[in-house]
């Protein structure tokens, strides 16, 4: 007779939200972009480069959304971070530019995944 193994229980979590909350930024990252092109939207993402950013005025340069999304006659600015995760003083002021020229900013967490789907429906 064959000998049973016993297996650590596993902890289930009860929503893809509360998954998305146990991965890091970068899988967070790649779940938006997969959901992104599945719902037919096209973005693009500056990664920092201190080699390359240039303002118009000093500070202009950093605190710009991670994320910019099209789609049609929409254009969405999302700032991604952690359920925890903080926005910069640079990452506010570029969001209340933004929202004071009209332009649909936010922040986008993990814990938020029926609004994201939400919004890129």
């Amino acid at each position: 007779m064959a000998r049973q193994v016993r297996r650590p229980a596993v902890r289930r979590l009860n929503t893809r939200a509360a998954l998305l909350g146990q991965i890091g930024e970068a899988e967070f990252e790649r779940w938006i972009i997969r959901t992104a092109r599945r719902l037919g939207w096209s973005g693009f993402h500056i990664r920092m480069s201190m080699a390359v950013l240039q303002g118009v005025n000093k500070g202009d340069a950093y605190g710009w959304p991670d994320w910019v999304f099209a789609r049609k006659d929409r254009l969405i600015f999302r700032e991604l971070k952690s359920d925890t995760g903080r926005m910069s003083a640079e990452q506010r002021a570029w969001a209340q530019r933004l929202l004071d020229a009209g332009q649909d900013v936010d922040v986008w967490r993990p814990k938020d995944e029926a609004r994201i789907l939400a919004e890129l429906t």
